[in-house]
């Protein structure tokens, strides 16, 4: 599905050459991501457990740590659709823009982009939620969201949780 809209996004100017090396640099993983994930999901997305093949699987926390680009603490500031890919079964999915309020790991400016699929097992973010969010950056510097993953949506009041600050401190990457 991420394929098929990256080939849709052909037709968005802005991110023409940016989405084309994504694809181009991406294709064969992604590709085979898909093909597993496919094999074992019903209509809805499934997060599958790649050694069980059980469904229901969370990427664990110190993994996702280790594997993401960057680690922030955002708000949604807006939402912006991508245009339909020609495939009538790919999901919608847009380009979520994130006032970045701190940055746990990594690098990433005062607002990114992160691109996201509307499906059922997709994560959703709205317009001024807070969200951690742990993100991976494609060679084009696209950042993604796994939705089998810890991202999480905050309330006001809540600050990003220990246990990665935990997670954190036991990983070469700590701020």
């Amino acid at each position: 599905m991420f394929i098929q809209h990256l080939a849709a996004l052909r037709l968005a100017a802005p991110l023409n050459s940016a989405v084309r090396a994504h694809k181009m640099s991406h294709g064969m993983h992604a590709i085979a991501r898909l093909a597993l994930v496919l094999a074992f999901a019903r209509a809805d997305a499934v997060c599958v457990d790649p050694t069980t093949m059980a469904s229901g699987y969370r990427l664990p926390l110190a993994t996702e740590v280790q594997v993401s680009d960057s680690i922030v603490v955002g708000e949604v500031l807006a939402k912006h659709p991508l245009p339909e890919p020609a495939d009538p079964d790919a999901a919608p999915a847009s380009m979520i823009d994130i006032r970045v309020e701190k940055i746990l790991k990594g690098g990433a400016g005062r607002i990114v982009s992160v691109f996201v699929e509307e499906d059922s097992g997709g994560y959703r973010m709205d317009i001024r939620e807070r969200h951690l969010l742990f993100l991976k950056r494609s060679r084009a510097g696209i950042f993604t969201v796994d939705s089998c993953g810890n991202s999480v949506a905050l309330s006001a009041s809540e600050e990003e949780p220990d246990r990665v600050h935990k997670a954190l401190e036991g990983s070469a990457h700590a701020p």
